[in-house]
């Protein structure tokens, strides 16, 4: 996993590596694709996956050239649990993060690039179509969550340490902004239309009014969290990695008022996790460059690994229930894991990650 330094995740040091790096964008008029194609790893580096449905999954992520170069955001889709694929949609964005309330309704939170600032983009009939919402953002979004088709939130930064939440309470005809501070926000995760979380670089943001107010409460571990979850409104998960240490999982089962550690290794780091229940859940890192997974059926008491087979960085894991998931990342040449992208990794499982298989 690469160095992170005092306020810098390395998810936001990727994204602006490849930006620095960027020398053209495709063109303004979005491009629609239908064919199905197997999936090209070498071309994409991949950002998120979102999988509502078992078989029925979306990874969004970008086409990037040898020396690791964005070209253009790209959105696929299989409804095969990965064993064909669907471009449906390439544009002059890189891409941040993509979450569905169901099986039509979803959103993909983008990064400008080029010049460009980010959009929110938005579909309902199952990403045969998107439109384009909040138009000509300043921050960069890193992360999207929505629980129906009205109700949505978004996350990101400056890149430069000011952070924003945006929210829509109608499906995205309109966004507003309910936060803005001192800390770049990576990830958001919410219960239902009330409860909700935030983290970032050494903070947590909690809120049980939907967004009308958040609050700041006290960390043990003053961590670098990158993704959080979920189970209802009191049980919520966060990881990242410890300033001293290496993976963190943090707990709250009081709905976000305090937090303490569930889990620390003495190396590597853990950057996104889901769970499906208060019991089950899945939490992805790195370790030695290899990808490992944590699994827990006991509400995080105790994880047990559960071996993938492939060195790569996880940058999203997601289940449609309690067997089917699937898990993007990607691979680097170099021994800090930072922008020599090689090719990016697909892998699925359909025995609640008892053993996981690529899938392109």
């Amino acid at each position: 996993m690469p160095h992170h330094d005092e306020a810098t995740s390395s998810r936001r040091r990727l994204i602006a590596g490849l930006i620095a790096l960027l020398v053209c964008a495709c063109a303004a008029a979005a491009l629609y694709f239908t064919s199905r194609h197997a999936y090209n790893n070498k071309t994409v580096s991949l950002a998120d996956v979102a999988y509502p449905e078992s078989g029925q999954a979306w990874v969004v992520g970008d086409i990037v050239d040898d020396e690791g170069r964005i070209k253009s955001g790209v959105i696929d889709m299989t409804s095969t649990a990965g064993a064909s694929w669907t471009r449906q949609k390439s544009g002059s964005w890189a891409a941040g993060a993509i979450a569905f309330a169901d099986g039509e309704t979803g959103w993909v939170a983008t990064i400008g690039v080029d010049g460009s600032r980010s959009t929110i983009l938005a579909t309902s009939d199952g990403g045969r179509t998107w439109s384009e919402q909040a138009r000509g953002l300043r921050f960069r979004l890193y992360d999207i969550a929505c629980i129906d088709k009205n109700c949505c939130w978004a996350v990101g930064g400056t890149g430069f340490g000011q952070g924003v939440i945006l929210a829509t309470t109608d499906g995205g005809l309109s966004w507003q902004k309910q936060w803005s501070g001192d800390d770049e926000i990576e990830a958001v995760t919410f219960a239902d239309t009330r409860h909700g979380w935030a983290v970032g670089n050494g903070v947590v943001l909690a809120t049980s009014d939907g967004g009308a107010t958040w609050r700041r409460p006290e960390l043990e571990d003053d961590a670098i969290l990158y993704d959080v979850a979920c189970a209802d409104s009191e049980n919520v998960w966060a990881c990242g990695e410890g300033r001293r240490t290496g993976g963190v999982i943090l707990h709250s089962g009081d709905g976000g008022a305090t937090w303490r550690t569930q889990y620390s290794a003495d190396s590597g780091s853990l950057d996104c996790l889901a769970f499906i229940d208060d019991k089950e859940g899945w939490v992805a890192g790195t370790r030695e460059s290899a990808c490992q997974v944590l699994h827990t059926s006991d509400g995080g008491r105790t994880y047990r690994s559960q071996e993938t087979g492939v060195a790569a960085v996880p940058y999203g894991v997601a289940f449609a229930d309690s067997q089917h998931g699937m898990l993007v990342g990607n691979v680097y040449a170099d021994r800090e894991l930072t922008v020599a992208h090689r090719g990016s990794v697909i892998l699925a499982t359909s025995d609640g990650g008892a053993t996981w298989g690529r899938k392109h």
